[in-house]
């Protein structure tokens, strides 16, 4: 029997890429839809990603009925060149709150290719990942971060529960390219610091 891992995450498009680029792992991962009772959400007041994403292992493992190792991502955006009050920093659907009321796929892809307007037509932005595992023996955290841009022309087949990526372009070998387009080679390309994180904090499973 395989050993399992808990993505702590209802979002089925970071529990598919995780999966996607820990393939090589002889685990099962699980997301928090699998589970047969529902775990409430913690604060999040920590100040940054790596924080973050420590503090959920551990409060998603001590809330486990079952004890499993859990694995979790924090994603923050951070927009290059800029005006301080325009970055949104740990928080992209903030502002989208602020603005429309609610952060619906339809009112982020909005705001943000808005944004991406008033800046001549894209934004330069970092991602930055926390991801935090948590099992009886340890509680770990690393960080990593993807490159990439904003732009104002939304694709049309928007990714379901992640707007963002309708609007974000990747450099792929000189080329920008848009997230949802990636080929699965190249989205493991432009995940690779991701991947290497998360790696590190499942050496343990490795070939297990």
């Amino acid at each position: 029997m395989k050993a399992k891992i808990l993505i702590a995450t209802t979002n089925s498009n970071k529990v598919k890429r995780i999966k996607n680029l820990m393939q090589e792992f002889n685990v099962e991962f699980i997301a928090l839809s699998d589970l047969d009772y529902k775990i409430p959400e913690p604060e999040e007041n920590q100040e940054n990603a790596l924080e973050i994403a420590k503090n959920k292992a551990r409060y998603y493992y001590d809330s486990l009925k079952e004890k499993i190792p859990v694995l979790t991502q924090d994603d923050t955006m951070h927009l290059i060149g800029i005006k301080q009050e325009d970055n949104p920093g740990t928080n992209l659907k903030k502002p989208v709150i602020k603005k429309f009321g609610e952060a619906t796929d339809e009112n982020v892809i909005k705001y943000y290719s808005e944004l991406a307007e008033k800046y001549g037509g894209y934004i330069d932005l970092n991602f930055v990942y926390g991801h935090g595992f948590c099992d009886r023996k340890n509680l770990e955290a690393r960080e990593s971060k993807l490159s990439g841009r904003l732009i104002s022309k939304p694709k049309l087949d928007k990714a379901v529960n992640y707007p963002i990526n309708s609007i974000l372009q990747i450099n792929i070998n000189g080329q920008w390219i848009y997230y949802s387009d990636l080929t699965l080679d190249q989205r493991v390309l432009a995940d690779h610091e991701l991947r290497d994180s998360i790696r590190h904090l499942l050496r343990g499973f490795h070939n297990s």
